[in-house]
């Protein structure tokens, strides 16, 4: 009975560390995410050029258009992502909320494929997916791929940075960019980036 007993034990060891195994090689989608802006393609950056008129005294702002970025990491799945939100806030880390009170959001279409690598498919023959499924194919890092330019900023937050009368509360100010979508199965995918610096620079005509 005991022998028995020992041999049911050992079996039950061996599936839980089959399962424990299977699971650790499901991929998951693990991107890297940045900002590129201006022709420069600065990244971490939002750039708001302010142009002052002295004869006329007046004020034009214009957002530099900015592109997401994206690749995969090793082994991970590849992403669409559709939609993105922003929350502004001060230097000292208090918000500064936008006239309706909620985040600033857009869409934006940007697919980025996964981090695996193909085989050169024989000739006659394509491969128009590469991910974990296609035969051959190893982990490593994915191309990287940029969104079109889209405007980062909304306006009356502008308004309110530019309005600080000694310009010290909009030094080192900041927002907090998320972006959602789904992976290559089909499941729900969100990821918020390291925070990215508002620049002012003015300039007089």
């Amino acid at each position: 009975m005991k022998i028995k007993f020992s041999i049911l034990i050992l079996l039950i060891a061996l599936l839980l560390a089959s399962c424990g195994n299977q699971l650790k090689v499901l991929p998951q989608a693990d991107i890297n995410l940045s900002i590129a802006t201006g022709e420069e393609g600065a990244s971490s950056q939002i750039r708001e050029d302010v142009t002052i008129d002295t004869e006329k005294g007046t004020i034009e702002f214009l957002t530099e258009g900015s592109s997401l970025v994206a690749s995969a990491n090793s082994g991970s799945l590849g992403v669409n992502i559709n939609s993105y939100t922003i929350d502004y806030f001060y230097a000292d880390g208090t918000q500064i909320e936008t006239a309706t009170g909620a985040s600033y959001r857009g869409n934006i279409a940007l697919k980025v494929p996964g981090g695996w690598l193909c085989p050169k498919p024989a000739e006659g023959e394509a491969v128009l997916v590469c991910d974990v499924n296609t035969k051959g194919s190893v982990p490593a890092t994915g191309p990287t791929v940029s969104s079109n330019s889209f405007s980062p900023m909304a306006g009356d937050i502008i308004g309110k940075l530019w309005n600080e009368s000694d310009g010290i509360s909009r030094s080192g100010a900041y927002a907090m960019i998320s972006v959602e979508g789904t992976d290559a199965n089909g499941n729900h995918y969100s990821k918020k980036m390291e925070p990215v610096t508002i620049v002012f620079s003015v300039f007089y005509r």
